[in-house]
């Protein structure tokens, strides 16, 4: 939580400016970092998604690019950081949206 209060500082993330990074192409850049990038980007990305997906507003948005299993990855790895960012976004995954319950189930991270 450290981590994504920081990250929401350094960038400003009031609604407006949130607003403007979605409308920009934001999550779909984010999420192909995340898929793609090497671990320092794939933390960044993942902690990015994570602060842009912590508005109601959001969150399915970026559930619906595929995170998932892109987070389950970031459990499943030694960088202890990257398990922190992957269990705070599906706590907001479960927390906001009860449909998502189900699938983050199925992932058998619980």
């Amino acid at each position: 939580m450290v981590s994504r209060a920081r990250a929401g500082q350094a960038i400003g993330l009031v609604k407006r400016a949130r607003r403007e990074l979605v409308n920009s192409g934001a999550i779909e850049a984010l999420v192909d970092l995340l898929r793609n990038g090497d671990v320092s980007t794939r933390l960044v990305a993942g902690n990015a998604l994570g602060v842009i997906s912590s508005h109601v507003d959001y969150i399915r948005p970026v559930a619906e690019h595929g995170v998932i299993p892109l987070y389950a990855e970031l459990l499943h790895e030694q960088e202890p950081l990257g398990k922190e960012i992957a269990e705070d976004v599906f706590c907001i995954l479960a927390v906001t949206d009860e449909s998502m319950i189900m699938p983050l189930q199925s992932l058998n991270i619980w």
